[in-house]
């Protein structure tokens, strides 16, 4: 594998910590840019362990993945329906 797709993706999650910094307001934005973290955290972790046959490791990742990103979307279906607002603001729980 080629360092330059390494260093692409490395600069992908910059730009995705960047945008998540600025806009912070959108419960489903956050929820998007996590799942996007993890994937790119997926990607990276394929390039080192392919070579090390660590194909056991990536399919356990991927579940959990899965199941990080069930769970979010039940919890933001939850504060939908409880709260009836989708911004992040308005919520005084998570402002601590």
């Amino acid at each position: 594998m080629n360092s330059s797709f390494l260093f692409m993706f490395f600069l992908i999650g910059f730009q995705a910590f960047l945008y998540m910094s600025f806009e912070f307001k959108k419960a489903l934005n956050v929820l998007i840019l996590m799942e996007y973290f993890s994937l790119n955290i997926f990607f990276i972790l394929s390039f080192f362990l392919m070579k090390e046959f660590g194909l056991n490791f990536l399919m356990y990742f991927l579940v959990i993945l899965v199941c990080e990103g069930a769970m979010g979307l039940s919890v933001l279906v939850s504060l939908v329906r409880f709260n009836t607002k989708f911004s992040l603001n308005s919520m005084s729980f998570l402002l601590c």
